[in-house]
């Protein structure tokens, strides 16, 4: 097996280690490993776009850069960039990434096109649906040819969806009503804008079953209109006056001068779009029925006359007016899924895909016969497999190359078939394949996986937003990693060393706001309260008031209870009442507390000021560890590049 190969399956790759990028000028070498001008520019500019910190020069980003680096040089020498959770994380986001460039633009365009001049008009339709049940398309097929026979014999559509049809339209002879673009799943579309007014399709598949389709009607999709009116209220002119108004407006531009003097007529010139419920429903109607542009009428309405002009509507527009947002419906209706498969199709001829012999599929047709439990018989009776099975991109592929592919996908197969499997695997694979058919379909997808990743290496190496958009994050996944490793989870997890820390440090650290050191003795009644004080007064300790006020007054259930710690402003009720004098105590069951301790600004171990103190701990691990990191890693900068980047 070509070792090209082995990469192309496992996606392991990134930057310069993975695909192979076009020549431009090197800024540096950390460890061996050449960094483009290109990917440091990108970085450099990408990070002082934000106005609201200060940019940095040059000659100040370049060491940032050079440390960020030494760290993705250190992720990858202890193999992190080689582990299944990263492989995964940077393949899902490879392949989004890629996905539009993946796209064939002609082929996305001619569906954008299609999707244009279909909007322009609705469709009446009837169907007549069988579906598939479980696995058993032949019975399905031959119930819709035989409805079909009879369509073509003369007998009634509705009466045969009445009788036949499975989908719930058929109590109403299958009329499904006025169908638009995107209405439909794609390939019932297809067929419905194919499908002549008053003619029937020949049957068809989609996701649903077997469908015979029936046009009944076809008008303009008009639902939105630009329109130029002069309203005359019902009783304000005569019938002869408003004849005469409408024989000017016809011949003239200026509707303005027409009604200046005219009594309660009004013009109006829209210059936004008028939809559906703006006027009376019997005017809309007439509009939007014989809608021309340009052209001139008189329309009488339930509140009056209008002269109307009709302007422009939504089926008149330029596609360049609708193209994102019908590019943007494209892409989430299941027509996406013809493109990809086209798209895919297109780089199949791209990189000269081709099999060579199919017959050298009948071993891997013959070892279906072992199903889901026999994946050991069937590698067996593969395993000597090694015949040339395909070309692709000057590169031959062998059935040994082929032979994994097919076991995983196989196994796949069988799964789905069973009853189990993933939705994506339940969408990708027809169980009611033949062990012939579902060998070639494998070899099919194993060309397919071959030929995107030829095209990721190509946009990899020929696109330079998409190179640097993917080193940044899986260089980004990487410092992640690393750092986690040898910074942030050393200083969470070691105790030890925080504290060291802190005592060598102990004098940086103090309060910002004073805080109350002590004990909070909560007592039940006055008497216990008094009773503590005279205790504590005698240098008693406040565990010990407890222990013997639980002594003094057995009668009582619990009758105090002890609180020790650091409290700020704010955390304790009591301490603010007594201390702080900002809040009134108030406890039903314990209105009485004695308090001992006093206010300080002094931290007595690491745990007081954890945050502060662990990110001190954490910036002496980074410098520590970029010290030894660059003693580790050579770095070489080529300054005639690094002078172009300052001189632009």
């Amino acid at each position: 097996m070509k070792k090209k190969f082995a990469f192309l399956l496992g996606f392991t790759l990134l930057g310069a280690a993975g695909f192979s990028q076009s020549a431009e000028p090197v800024l540096m070498t950390i460890n061996g490993e050449e960094i483009t001008k290109s990917e440091f520019e990108y970085v450099y500019n990408k990070n002082n776009s934000n106005t609201s910190v200060e940019k940095k020069s040059v000659d100040e980003y370049i060491d940032l850069f050079v440390n960020f680096k030494l760290k993705v040089a250190e992720a990858k020498a202890q193999g992190i960039d080689k582990t299944q959770s990263f492989q995964n994380e940077f393949r899902t986001y490879m392949e989004q990434l890629a996905a539009p460039y993946l796209v064939n633009k002609e082929l996305e365009n001619a569906l954008i096109q299609e999707a244009f001049e279909r909007s322009k008009k609705s469709l009446s339709a009837a169907h007549i649906l069988i579906e598939i049940k479980g696995n058993d398309t032949v019975s399905a097929k031959n119930k819709i040819d035989q409805i079909y026979k009879s369509l073509v014999m003369g007998e009634s559509f509705d009466a045969l969806a009445r009788k036949n049809s499975e989908c719930p339209s058929s109590k109403n002879g299958g009329e499904l009503g006025f169908a638009n673009v995107f209405d439909m799943v794609y390939e019932f579309e297809n067929v419905l804008y194919s499908t002549a007014p008053g003619s029937f399709s020949k049957p068809f598949k989609t996701i649903y079953g077997y469908h015979i389709v029936k046009v009944n009607e076809e008008k303009p999709n008009i639902n939105k209109v630009k329109i130029e009116t002069i309203y005359i209220p019902t009783g304000s002119m005569s019938e002869e006056d408003v004849n005469s108004l409408f024989s000017k407006a016809k011949k003239s531009d200026d509707w303005a001068s027409l009604t200046k003097n005219l009594n309660k007529v009004k013009y109006d010139k829209h210059s936004n779009w008028i939809v559906e419920g703006t006027y009376p429903p019997d005017f809309e109607r007439a509009v939007y029925n014989t809608w021309k542009q340009g052209s001139v009428k008189l329309i009488p309405s339930s509140i009056g006359t209008f002269i109307v002009r009709e302007i422009t509507s939504n089926i008149d527009l330029p596609i360049d007016s609708m193209y994102s947002s019908l590019a943007e419906s494209v892409k989430k209706n299941d027509r996406a899924k013809d493109l990809t498969t086209k798209s895919v199709e297109a780089l199949k001829l791209k990189y000269n895909a081709s099999i060579i012999d199919e017959s050298l599929l009948n071993p891997y047709a013959e070892s279906m016969i072992y199903g889901l439990p026999a994946e050991r018989l069937r590698r067996e009776h593969l395993a000597n497999l090694d015949e040339p099975i395909c070309y692709i991109n000057n590169t031959t592929y062998s059935q040994k190359d082929f032979t994994e592919f097919f076991l995983k996908h196989s196994q796949k197969f069988f799964v789905v078939k069973y009853g189990g499997g993933s939705d994506a695997d339940k969408a990708h694979f027809d169980t009611t394949l033949t062990n012939s058919e579902f060998a070639k379909f494998a070899l099919d997808d194993f060309i397919k996986k071959i030929v995107v990743q030829n095209e990721y290496e190509y946009i990899y190496k020929n696109n330079p937003e998409y190179r640097n958009l993917l080193n940044e994050y899986g260089d980004g996944l990487l410092l992640f990693d690393i750092s986690q490793r040898e910074v942030w989870g050393k200083s969470a997890k070691d105790a030890v060393k925080l504290t060291e820390f802190f005592e060598a440090n102990k004098e940086k650290y103090s309060f910002s706001e004073p805080k109350f050191r002590g004990s909070i003795i909560y007592c039940k009644n006055e008497k216990i309260k008094k009773k503590a004080e005279k205790l504590l007064a005698k240098g008693m300790s406040a565990e010990d008031v407890v222990k013997e006020l639980k002594e003094d007054f057995k009668k009582e259930e619990k009758p105090a209870y002890l609180k020790v710690g650091l409290f700020a402003k704010g955390n304790n009720e009591a301490v603010d009442a007594n201390i702080f004098k900002s809040a009134e105590y108030k406890n039903e069951k314990y209105p009485f507390v004695v308090l001992t301790g006093s206010l300080t600004n002094t931290p007595e171990n690491y745990r007081e000021v954890k945050g502060p103190v662990t990110a001190d701990y954490q910036n002496q691990l980074e410098i520590e560890w970029i010290k030894s990191l660059r003693e580790k890693y050579p770095v070489v900068i080529n300054q005639d590049v690094l002078d172009s980047i300052k001189n632009k």
